[in-house]
């Protein structure tokens, strides 16, 4: 092959690779999803279309700290930290949540894929892929609120609550279950503790014990919604108890204890026989 030859042959490789990139860049311009290119700086290279439409900027007004520009402020240090650690460790991918800020001001919760790759001057860039994520983010600090919320009103009971999931692990319990059993331990500390021999460590609490736990059990197994339940203390104090389950989507999640000291009303009662009757 003649010199000329090769130069022809280099020539039109380099063409076929050009129109490669072009239809990549297309490709990426008609993404729904962001994507941009920056280098460990923070100067953003490139941002397609999708990109701009929603950030509202030129690739040109963001200069050499675009990315500093676009990331919401208290979420720039932490992206930072990932994007170091992205570097160090996971040279291949990686994953991270947090909040662009437009040039309208508005906030969006973006997920964005990372992944380091070497430009044409073999200098590290990033490119991330990103997709808004707001409605997720706001449906799960919604549901947090609510769960915190509802966490608030448990504890905050002037019954004994215990909530334990499908393991028969604590998930919360309150200070009232702690005085009404005689547990020494703050409600806190107890987060993750296995119950599935609670029942035997306070059955001398009961006047019938052994059927105090074999009715645990019972309750345990068929796992049906069960309230009022009464019971008498070896102190003459009497309880009154509600067995909860919970379910979601048909999946058995765990339950809850509710227990009620009823003595006084049941003092009241026994000394009023209008009340009896």
């Amino acid at each position: 092959m003649t010199l000329q030859e090769e130069n022809a042959q280099l020539h039109k490789q380099i063409n076929e690779l050009i129109e490669y990139l072009k239809k990549d860049l297309e490709i990426m311009d008609l993404a729904s999803d962001l994507i941009l290119r920056f280098n460990l700086s923070g100067r953003i290279s490139y941002l397609n279309k999708s990109g701009l439409d929603w950030l509202n900027y030129e690739l040109s007004e963001l200069g050499s700290n675009g990315l500093e520009k676009i990331i919401f402020p208290e979420d720039f240090e932490p992206v930072k930290e990932h994007l170091n650690h992205h570097q160090e460790n996971c040279p291949t991918s990686s994953y991270f949540e947090f909040r662009i800020l437009t040039k309208r001001n508005e906030t969006i919760w973006m997920g964005v894929n990372f992944n380091s790759i070497f430009n044409s001057d073999n200098h590290v860039e990033i490119t991330g892929i990103g997709r808004d994520i707001t409605k997720i983010r706001n449906t799960q600090e919604q549901l947090s609120n609510n769960i915190s919320r509802l966490e608030t009103i448990l504890v905050n009971l002037q019954t004994g609550i215990l909530l334990e999931d499908e393991h028969r692990k604590i998930i919360l319990v309150n200070k009232k279950f702690c005085n009404m059993f005689n547990i020494p331990l703050p409600p806190e500390e107890m987060v993750g503790m296995d119950c599935s021999q609670s029942a035997e460590q306070v059955k001398h609490l009961f006047k019938q014990s052994e059927e105090f736990v074999q009715r645990i059990s019972e309750i345990l197994s068929l796992r049906n919604i069960s309230v009022g339940e009464r019971l008498e203390l070896a102190d003459n104090k009497i309880f009154e108890r509600d067995f909860i389950p919970v379910f979601a989507e048909g999946k058995y999640l765990g339950h809850l204890w509710q227990y009620r000291d009823i003595t006084n009303q049941n003092a009241t009662a026994l000394s009023n026989p209008m009340l009896t009757n």
